[in-house]
């Protein structure tokens, strides 16, 4: 990736003492976005780091309280030519232990920034074998659950083999005699021995585990932040409150928020356009980019995402007339003098209802930090289409009762609004079943549209697609 490259490169230039301290087996899947770097950088270099990243264009984030630990930031780039996003983990501290807590703060910084070397193949620092080897270890150990700990002393434990590949990385070229003179863990010459063991049959087995355990616990007790009884009930409650945000998130979004957020803001982002102009797709595909590292929630504001509407909606049409299609018609064709059924009015008027709550949520949501995307909106310039009132005048109670609530949803204004132009005839090829005379409509419409608290973009729904994603990733990520 071109911007991730630069910046590493800009980072070299400037001589800022930070190598990429562990897992050093995935920095190819780093840069192609299949894996994160983790950097760890000298503290009196913070300022300067964090303006190349600014200049560079990354995004400062947010991880949420599980999953954030002292002296760990967060930044994500976006590499325009490979379309991907990066993710740096930039340590201060070598913190390491149980998930959701790292209690361990090994004070061994000094030794990884001034014993590393360049990789010629990435070009990045990375720390010399030796002390790689050692973290590895120790990482291994420490961060075993209580779980993993029972199963390690019953003998039913099992090495991953990602573990085992990174364990062979590590020991390729390693330099012993560096192992033996550093003794970053003050071990015995049995305990040396013990651990040169593995280097020499290029094997660790559950055993060595569990005597390898007992050891860099004991050599590292010092180091822990945290008393064990503490220790024990925040990891399972942070292990529980995660996982059960989780599980909201998936039955009730914009509920809560389980993934990394903007330090500013979050944002609410709009595509509109008329028939066949792509929002759907667009709006899926923009949604799937963000999600992959950001708090986000794709949002369908229309009656079908709520099932009262959309069971209402059904026994609406049955109840009218069996004639699907001229209801169909009625309900798009309103008129702000006209006459409307009993139901259609009640419908419309819940559903105003609706899309206030559901307006209420969103911002509620993009002011955590979260960001929403949106394929449709509420508007009080046109009536009877695009998402306008639909209760005509002469209904004074519902009608008034609609108006007023999305009068109020419309005070909400989003960030963003994508505004897809496409022609007439566009149009009808990718929607030859749509009214011809309804699709003019809704393009006219669309450009006269106004959102006067939002950034407005214009786009071409005629150019060729992946420029018009970029275009608009490009936006997003500016405003980010």
């Amino acid at each position: 990736m071109k911007t991730i490259k630069n910046f590493f490169s800009e980072i070299n230039a400037n001589n800022i003492p930070y190598c990429h301290f562990k897992s050093n087996d995935h920095i190819y899947e780093a840069f192609i976005a299949r894996s994160d770097f983790d950097i760890l950088v000298a503290r009196d270099y913070y300022s300067q780091f964090s303006m190349i990243c600014l200049q560079n264009n990354l995004k400062k984030v947010q991880a949420q309280k599980e999953l954030s630990y002292p002296g760990v930031v967060d930044w994500i780039g976006y590499d325009e030519v490979s379309k991907f996003q990066f993710h740096l983990h930039v340590h201060f501290v070598l913190v390491t232990g149980k998930q959701h807590v790292k209690e361990f703060n090994i004070p061994w910084v000094k030794y990884f920034l001034e014993n590393r070397y360049l990789d010629p193949e990435f070009e990045l620092y990375c720390p010399e074998k030796d002390l790689e080897y050692v973290l590895f270890l120790s990482r291994i150990s420490l961060k075993l659950n209580y779980y993993e700990i029972i199963k390690l002393w019953f003998g039913r434990a099992r090495i991953k083999e990602s573990t085992k590949h990174e364990f062979l990385k590590i020991i390729d070229g390693i330099d012993i005699n560096k192992f033996v003179s550093r003794n970053l863990l003050d071990l015995s010459d049995s305990e040396l021995q013990f651990f040169i063991s593995f280097i020499k049959k290029r094997e660790i087995c559950k055993k060595d585990i569990k005597k390898i355990n007992t050891i860099v616990r004991r050599k590292l007790k010092y180091y822990s932040n945290e008393k064990k009884g503490i220790l024990f009930f925040k990891s399972v409650y942070r292990f529980f409150s995660y996982r059960l945000k989780q599980k909201i998130k998936v039955h009730f979004p914009l509920t809560v928020l389980t993934k990394k957020v903007p330090v500013t803001s979050g944002l609410v982002v709009l595509f509109i356009g008329a028939d066949g102009a792509g929002k759907t797709t667009i709006s899926n595909d923009i949604y799937k980019w963000l999600k992959w590292k950001y708090d986000a929630e794709r949002i369908y504001l229309g009656s079908g995402n709520n099932k009262i509407l959309s069971r209402l909606g059904s026994f609406l049409k049955k109840s009218l007339n069996q004639n699907r299609k001229r209801i169909a018609k009625q309900l798009f064709t309103l008129e702000e003098k006209g006459t409307t059924h009993i139901l259609q009015r009640l419908f419309y008027a819940y559903h105003s209802a609706y899309i206030l709550k559901m307006i209420k949520k969103i911002y509620k949501y993009r002011n955590q930090g979260g960001i929403a995307i949106l394929d449709r909106y509420p508007q009080m310039q046109y009536f009877g289409i695009n998402d306008g009132c639909k209760i005509p005048k002469k209904y004074k109670v519902l009608g008034a009762l609609e108006r007023k609530n999305l009068g109020k949803a419309c005070r909400y204004q989003p960030d963003i609004v994508f505004k897809l132009s496409i022609t007439k005839e566009t149009a009808l090829s990718r929607k030859p079943d749509h009214d011809e005379n309804m699709i003019e409509r809704k393009i006219e419409i669309i450009n006269t549209l106004l959102f006067p608290d939002s950034k407005e973009i214009n786009i071409s729904s005629e150019i060729n697609y992946t420029d018009e994603i970029e275009i608009i990733k490009k936006t997003i990520w500016q405003n980010l």
